[in-house]
């Protein structure tokens, strides 16, 4: 038995320090059969905060803070039932950040002077790749449990246009880049209902932990570092699922941990 279902999810997400470009969860519950494939794409677009630690002495990004930055992510996948309402999934595709600015102010040692350091990232884009499963755990009448487990990979390049380092606006004119390496796992188990013929509910907790780092280069000049990112927040999230037919579906998703906040489309075939 074949049949055809689109699927477009629409996801919110939120973040308070580095946490870019965060992929949908959909429905935490899998409706793939055993032997069945889908295909589709994610998109999502984040709206972050970048708060990055000081790890090295030389590098300019360090104590760096990014508010309110969008990242947008776009994902091809494919996915397979392993067996009844068990799938595995896996995407590849690319991510795209707007232009970062960061403004830092901070006191020169115990004098009452303060510096202020200014700096200004192009927008660049990059690539993404992503792993996991759902799993439907518990099924009856209106009611199904289940839970999704993922895990995304960020890479992005981009270019330094601006730097006032202790109020000295420097040359930049010496290309300056600055790689980033991002690893966010999500575990989201959680419920639907069906409240309606053809449409759900569904929601629960989300875990979430990121792992990353960020690598300043500097063709000629001291600035050079690498800095690490790591953190784990808790949340939820609520959706609503609509069948527009027998093969088209949509959901409408909200989700918010302690560090997120984003809002994405997925298409998806099923055959």
């Amino acid at each position: 038995m074949k049949r055809t279902v689109f699927c477009i999810t629409i996801l919110i997400c939120l973040s308070d320090s580095f946490a870019f470009g965060i992929a949908p969860i959909g429905q935490p519950s899998s409706n793939l059969r055993k032997g069945w494939w889908s295909v589709g794409a994610d998109y999502s677009t984040s709206e972050i905060d970048l708060d990055i630690k000081e790890t090295t002495t030389n590098s300019f990004i360090s104590n760096s803070s990014f508010k309110d930055e969008n990242i947008d992510l776009f994902l091809g996948k494919v996915s397979y039932g392993v067996k009844n309402y068990w799938e595995v999934f896996a995407g590849l595709g690319v991510a795209k950040a707007e232009g970062f600015s960061s403004v830092t102010t901070s006191q020169w040692g115990d004098s009452a002077f303060t510096r202020t350091d200014v700096l200004t990232i192009d927008a660049e884009k990059g690539y993404a790749a992503q792993i996991g499963t759902k799993l439907t755990l518990y099924e009856r009448k209106l009611i199904k449990a289940g839970v999704t487990c993922q895990f995304t990979y960020l890479g992005m390049s981009n270019t330094l246009n601006n730097l006032t380092y202790k109020d000295i606006q420097l040359d930049t004119t010496n290309k300056v880049d600055i790689d980033s390496d991002l690893m966010i796992l999500q575990i989201a188990p959680g419920l639907s209902y069906e409240f309606l013929f053809g449409f759900s509910i569904y929601g629960g907790p989300v875990y979430q932990w990121i792992n990353g780092t960020v690598e300043t280069s500097m063709k000629s000049g001291p600035f050079k570092g690498k800095e690490d990112i790591k953190e784990s927040s808790f949340g939820g999230f609520v959706g609503l699922h609509a069948d527009v037919d027998i093969f088209t579906s949509l959901n409408v998703e909200y989700q918010m941990t302690g560090n997120s906040n984003t809002i994405g489309l997925n298409l998806m075939t099923k055959f």
